[in-house]
């Protein structure tokens, strides 16, 4: 203190005292506050936030418990700080989850589900055949006291991750001279829902145990023989009771049986049936999104006796890539059970868990719960001919976050058994009795924690029966003779018959015939329109978003600059392909005509062209090129496009910013450039004429933003490529003199006005029929033309109208809804999607009129004409122009869909319902923003590696994106 008090400083002859040397001055001779004292109310909860990494803290407020930190505002109060789940709900509100990887911190969140928070402990003695105290009996193997253990050796290697986490765990019975042996001095808790499984733990040490000591350090989960523990002469490991149902409408519980012994056969048995059905697991792009399992790690066999110990990994493999801390397995049984008296059911709590506030309780059960048991159960028949071994309550889990949130997956643990030629109802037969009776104990389940009146109970019924039809209804045709037989499902199969019966005998079956099957991979649709694909049949899209990767700011410039440079290589093959293809021929040409044949050739590449080589023949190309070459001057081409990304109701797009879909595009513009630079040496200079509210009005703000992130990628990828962006009606202005728009509107009303009128009294509800019959009475004049183009247009904007979404449903799944049948607004609607339709169809003719009084407008105005000298390139190929495909392969337009990669790493486009429908998943990146995805990728592409918080993309995938060549 008295060296900081002599820092002085002198200023004008007075002494001043630098006020931080005051400061510190003053705390040196401040005693320190006494640290205030730990609120032990609120120590369950500050260990939860810590243990877990969330990066928040918990204070009292004026008498409320409040959470702190990021993302909370000036805090989030918490009704009740005892209710752990309570704490779990606001965290997942917050979009937070566990970020920190605690040891067995999943073992023992199993165990606290699994036994309904009450484990009962069995205490291994400190020596064969002593006591194990007060809290609970003797507990010793059974045969040889001090038997030891035996790796049984496997003939296949686990993953790397795999690995070492079956090293840890054996590691548990590593003996003082490193020999294996059964714990002599720990914890064992049965598991009552997962038969002949119990998990093993480490006591705390001897001497008193601090407050906030968590209790027992969970090891290691064991499936055994059912005796092969022995605790007061009562196997621990017993046959389970099967709980009796409560809801007199829910098929009869199976009879309760011991659960086979494990021998050594038999547990390598268990992990050969992994390791196939982990293969098939990551081969399929549905099972990835719906489908998890619980490896056999090791397996261990116990003295003389020839039982076997077989480990579980305690979390669901593949790990799922929004929860880096790991995932939980909780069986059906589980969670389907009533609650203790007094108690909380674990069905209600995980559904109070959802992760949006606006989605309902039954389409968060049908969505996470239903579908993918059912999905799981499906495609392993349908896909690979595979049946699970009992798709019952025991035999599949359910994953849940840290947070208790359902994921969408069901984890199998049980090995598949293939289903071989010959085999068929009664293999099958038993299958689906199990599938069916589950689902029934899952509906009965909902009910009961939801308190449904009667009124409601009908509609959980309905959406759970819409739900399972939807996965049998995409079965392959093959699947559903296969399934053509008598047993309770059957009337969900495709094909089979159209009674009105359901799960139970009393919901109402829909439609079951007419849907496509299920893709058998990620494959894009190569649909030019919407109207092409059975919009209803397809599935889509939350769980992709749980899935979705992220690029950082330097993956992405890396993509695009891969994509620039393959572009320019394939410029340059092309270039050296034409000059050996026309070199013979061109040998005596003159300058000008070599000029003209190549770069004709050029522009009719595969790479570039769409439609017929034949709408532009050379001596069409001859025309528009030969005033470039004898003048010396750089080629002008002229494109229309790029108006705004058409996501109006999101079937076409997921968002209204141009994607990769736009940049390959450009890309290919620039390879246009370079290749016909290369042999008409002043270039070329390429004008996009984009028309964001030529043809339809839309929000400025929209069409701004599209445009300025167009400008964007433009600066990114253009290098030395004379590309500009113009909108059509300013370049129209420039050219065709002042005041044309005002001119232009007025002509447009005009037109829309006689078309109005000519159409007086129709409603486009009506349907076709009676659009065809107005047609066909319009008398010959100057409107007959633009009557005649109506239903094309029609049609083709129905699929590009927005659409309002009720509160609390889901985007995609209404629109699909909406338009899986149009036209359909009879009695047998729903009148709220009825009403929807209406609204569609009368929006679609508004624009339909609009759009064909603007193409006559043009036409009288000259806007074909505003570069007289030009090579017109066109998204639409008719005779006399330069037909020109933007990615190549595809017949879609980049801003009619989603920007996608395929499997084989080409840059294309599709509709987003269809990559939904074929589980391709969102990849965001820094260039778009974490708004909407930047392109999507199959989910076969994605990896999720050990100590990442977030999947990553396949590197070697990754290196392989490129533009299509043809």
């Amino acid at each position: 203190m008295r060296e900081a008090l002599a820092q002085l400083m002198t200023q004008g002859g007075t002494r001043v005292v630098a006020p931080e040397l005051v400061a510190r001055a003053h705390q040196a001779r401040t005693p320190a506050p006494p640290p205030k004292p730990a609120d032990p109310d609120l120590a369950p909860i500050e260990g939860l936030l810590r243990e877990g990494g969330y990066g928040l803290s918990v204070e009292r407020r004026n008498g409320n418990v409040v959470l702190t930190g990021p993302g909370t505002g000036t805090g989030v109060r918490l009704p009740d700080p005892s209710d752990r789940a309570a704490v779990l709900r606001q965290l997942t509100r917050l979009r937070r989850t566990r970020r920190r990887r605690t040891r067995n911190w999943v073992e023992r969140t199993t165990v606290e589900l699994e036994t309904g928070g009450r484990p009962e402990l069995w205490r291994v003695p400190d020596s064969p055949g002593g006591g194990g105290g007060d809290d609970g009996g003797p507990l010793c193997p059974e045969g040889a006291e001090g038997s030891r253990l035996a790796r049984i050796p496997a003939d296949h290697d686990l993953p790397d991750g795999l690995a070492d986490l079956a090293a840890e765990k054996i590691a548990f019975f590593r003996g003082a001279d490193g020999g294996l042996v059964l714990p002599r001095r720990g914890l064992v808790v049965p598991l009552p829902a997962r038969p002949g499984t119990v998990v093993v733990a480490r006591p705390p040490g001897p001497g008193a145990r601090p407050a906030q000591d968590r209790g027992p350090d969970w090891e290691v989960e064991l499936e055994a023989d059912l005796g092969a523990f022995v605790a007061d002469a009562d196997p621990v490991l017993a046959a389970p009771r099967t709980p009796p149902d409560s809801i007199a409408d829910v098929p009869a519980p199976r009879a309760a049986c011991p659960s086979p012994g494990i021998d050594g056969r038999a547990a390598l048995g268990r992990m050969d049936g992994w390791r196939a059905l982990h293969a098939v697991v990551e081969s399929d792009p549905f099972l990835r999104l719906h489908c998890a399992t619980q490896p056999a790690l090791a397996a261990l066999s116990e003295g003389d006796t020839g039982r076997a110990l077989l480990i579980r990994s305690p979390e669901p493999v593949p790990a799922h890539p929004r929860y880096p801390a790991g995932t939980v397995a909780v069986t059906l049984d589980a969670l389907l059970r009533p609650p203790p008296p007094g108690g909380r059911p674990l069905l209600r709590t995980v559904i109070d868990a959802r992760a949006e506030h606006w989605e309902g309780e039954l389409e968060n059960f049908t969505e996470y719960l239903v579908r993918p048991l059912t999905s799981t159960v499906t495609v392993l028949l349908d896909h690979h001919r595979l049946l699970v071994g009992g798709p019952h309550e025991r035999a599949v889990s359910a994953e849940l976050s840290p947070e208790l949130r359902l994921t969408g997956r069901a984890v199998l643990r049980d090995p598949l058994t293939p289903l071989t030629p010959g085999e068929g109802p009664v293999r099958v037969a038993g299958v689906m009795r199990a599938l069916h009776r589950t689902l029934g104990l899952m509906v009965s389940a909902f009910l009961r924690v939801g308190a449904w009146p009667e009124r409601g109970a009908a509609e959980v019924r309905a959406a759970v029966a819409e739900t399972v039809a939807e996965e049998f209804r995409r079965l392959d045709p093959g699947t559903a003779d296969l399934l053509n037989f008598d047993h309770p499902l059957l009337r969900f199969v495709r094909g089979g018959p159209r009674s009105a019966a359901d799960l139970d005998g009393r919901w109402s079956s829909p439609r079951a015939t007419g849907y496509p099957p299920r893709p058998a991979g990620p494959a894009l649709s190569h649909a030019r329109s919407l109207a092409g694909l059975d919009v209803g049949s397809m599935r889509g899209g939350r769980l992709l978003t749980d899935h979705a990767v992220s690029l950082d700011e330097e993956q992405s410039r890396v993509l695009v600059d891969q994509l620039v440079a393959h572009a320019d290589w394939a410029a340059k093959r092309a270039v050296d392909n034409a000059h050996q293809h026309l070199g013979h021929r061109l040998r005596r040409a003159g300058e000008e005509e070599r000029t003209v044949a190549l770069v004709h050739h050029l522009l009719t590449r595969k790479q570039f062209l769409k439609g017929s080589r034949s709408h532009y023949p050379l001596d069409v190309a001859r025309q528009d090129l030969v005033p470039f070459v004898r003048d010396g001057a750089p080629v002008r081409l002229v494109l229309t496009g790029f108006p705004v990304k058409h996501d109006q109701n999101g079937l076409k797009a997921t968002g209204p910013l141009p994607d990769l879909a736009e940049l390959g595009a450009l890309v290919r513009l620039r390879e246009v450039a370079q290749t016909v630079g290369a042999v008409h040496q002043p270039g070329v200079r390429i004008t996009v004429l984009t028309d964001q509210h030529h043809f339809r009005r839309r929000p400025a703000p929209l069409a701004a933003a599209y445009q300025a992130k167009m400008g964007d990628y433009l600066r990114m990828v253009a290098g030395t490529a004379e590309i500009e962006l113009r909108d059509v009606d300013e370049v129209a202005e420039e050219k065709l003199g002042p005041g044309l728009r005002a001119h232009r509107e007025r002509r447009i009303g005009w037109y829309e006005r006689a078309l109005h009128d000519h159409f007086a009294g129709f409603d486009p509800v009506a349907g076709p029929a009676a659009l065809d019959e107005r047609i066909a009475t319009t008398p010959a004049g100057p409107l007959a033309d633009l009557v005649a183009k109506l239903p094309d247009f029609f049609g083709s904007l129905l699929f590009s109208t927005p659409l309002p979404t009720p509160p609390g449903v889901h985007r995609p799944r209404w629109a699909r809804r909406v338009f899986a049948d149009i036209r359909s607004t009879g009695p047998g609607t729903p009148p709220v999607v009825a009403a929807a339709r209406r609204r569609v169809l009368r929006s679609a003719w508004e624009s339909a009129v609009r759009y064909v009084a603007v193409l006559r407008v043009d036409r009288d105005l000259g806007y074909d004409r505003l570069y007289p000298h030009r090579v017109r390139l066109t998204n639409v190929p008719k005779p006399g122009h330069c037909g020109f495909s933007c990615l190549g392969g595809s017949g879609l337009l980049p801003w009619h869909g989603t920007g996608a990669v395929d499997t084989k790493g080409h840059v294309s486009v599709d509709f987003a319902v269809s990559l939904q429908n074929h589980s391709f998943v969102p990849v965001y990146s820094p260039l778009l923003g974490p708004g909407q995805p930047w392109m999507m990728v199959p989910p076969t592409m994605t990896r999720v590696l050990p100590g990442r918080a977030a999947p990553v993309i396949d590197g070697e995938f990754l290196a392989g994106v490129r533009l299509r060549r043809r």
